[in-house]
């Protein structure tokens, strides 16, 4: 359980979860949300190598869920296709609205905000 005042949040699954190199898979959550009316609740999956680097291209998001939900299911196909792909690495995400494009495609959770700003800036 998240709870946020105006700013984001973000948690890592800290367990295992292997996979075969060329294999596909189909990562499947579910996310429950309440008053999110400018934030929007996500699943980001990524490949990691066996010690534990991103594997370039491979992170994938769900659908953004927001405002007042019951328990939903996201699904976020994945493939394995690089031959160093040893683990998935598992985040749920809540971002404020400036972190993605209008068109919601383009999720940037990087976006520095400083405390005492006018605002937030991506540097």
């Amino acid at each position: 359980r998240f709870v946020i005042r105006g700013g984001s949040a973000a948690c890592e699954y800290a367990g295992e979860l292997p996979v075969e190199p060329g294999c596909d898979y189909r990562v499947e959550a579910y996310v429950r949300t309440a008053s999110l009316e400018h934030a929007r609740a996500f699943v980001e999956c990524a490949l990691v190598d066996p010690l534990g680097d991103l594997i370039p291209g491979s992170i994938r998001v769900s659908e953004l869920v927001g405002g007042d939900t019951d328990w939903r299911q996201v699904s976020i196909p994945l493939e394995a296709d690089d031959i160093l792909s040893k683990r998935v690495r598992l985040r749920l995400w809540v971002l404020q609205r400036y972190a993605w494009n209008d068109d919601e495609a383009m999720i940037d959770p990087s976006v520095r905000q400083d405390r005492g700003s006018s605002g937030p800036s991506s540097d």
